[in-house]
């Protein structure tokens, strides 16, 4: 059964389930490692594409198109239910959404903060950056006790990853993303109905109702893409260590460089 990309496949309820790419980041551990305060690409000289090859810019490459393609999935569902889409200029409520990125976003995400913000604006980010990943770990540890009464996939642990509040590094004094235009995919379709464990979610300020039927953005089909795309791109790297089952990387992580101190590899 494959999605023609204009009907999508026939979810229960009526609604459709797109099959196009989006991404949303599941909690995973992260074991912990006392890190330098100090970002990665501060001491190396130049862009972080140095030490890149071919294979690994071909990996960045299919992301964008992924991020592409996952703004076109949302801009769908907007045009089909404007009046129920509420994401406008000055909203920031997914900005405290609690997810984490696999390797590939990451990497993606840290180049383009170095590439695209002044040395000032980077520092600002940076000073935030450090605070979130204090309130980060201490999210973590909340979570990890969970799962010991409660499997990581299962429905009360996702809402209670849900319940968890942490500012976005990347949010200004004036809720706006200091990012926007490379900002990762889950910010970008954030808003409409989306398909995480199997089960339908959406953003609570929306105008989705349950047992409404829906056109619907598959993101578990996506994660295990980018999974499996960044278990490639980590051995491109030279890191063959990571595997999909591996720790994935908070966004303030990934601002700072630090997950790619963690020595996997």
């Amino acid at each position: 059964m494959r999605c023609n990309g204009r009907e999508g496949f026939k979810a229960s309820g009526g609604g459709s389930l797109y099959c196009l790419p989006c991404f949303v980041s599941l909690f995973r551990r992260i074991p912990e490692r006392p890190n330098p305060d100090r970002v990665w690409a501060e001491r190396l000289p130049g862009s972080i594409f140095e030490k890149e090859n071919r294979k690994v810019k071909q990996f960045l490459e299919q992301y964008k198109q992924l991020a592409v393609r996952a703004e076109k999935a949302f801009r769908r569902v907007q045009a089909l239910h404007p009046d129920l889409v509420q994401c406008r200029i000055g909203c920031c409520d997914c900005c405290f959404a609690f997810f984490e990125l696999t390797p590939l976003e990451a990497y993606y995400l840290h180049e383009q903060f170095r590439s695209n913000l002044d040395p000032r604006k980077q520092e600002e980010v940076l000073q935030r950056a450090r605070g979130a990943e204090v309130e980060y770990r201490r999210i973590q540890e909340r979570l990890r006790r969970m799962t010991v009464p409660m499997r990581p996939s299962s429905t009360r642990f996702l809402h209670q990853v849900g319940r968890q509040r942490l500012a976005c590094p990347l949010l200004n004094d004036e809720d706006r993303c200091d990012l926007y235009s490379h900002r990762p995919i889950t910010c970008r379709v954030y808003g409409v109905p989306l398909r995480i464990a199997g089960e339908a979610r959406t953003c609570g300020l929306s105008g989705f109702r349950r047992g409404g039927a829906y056109p619907t953005v598959d993101l578990d089909s996506v994660m295990d893409r980018l999974l499996r795309w960044s278990e490639e791109f980590m051995e491109a790297m030279g890191r063959p260590q990571w595997r999909r089952d591996g720790p994935l990387i908070s966004v303030s992580s990934a601002l700072l460089g630090r997950f790619l101190d963690r020595g996997r590899g």
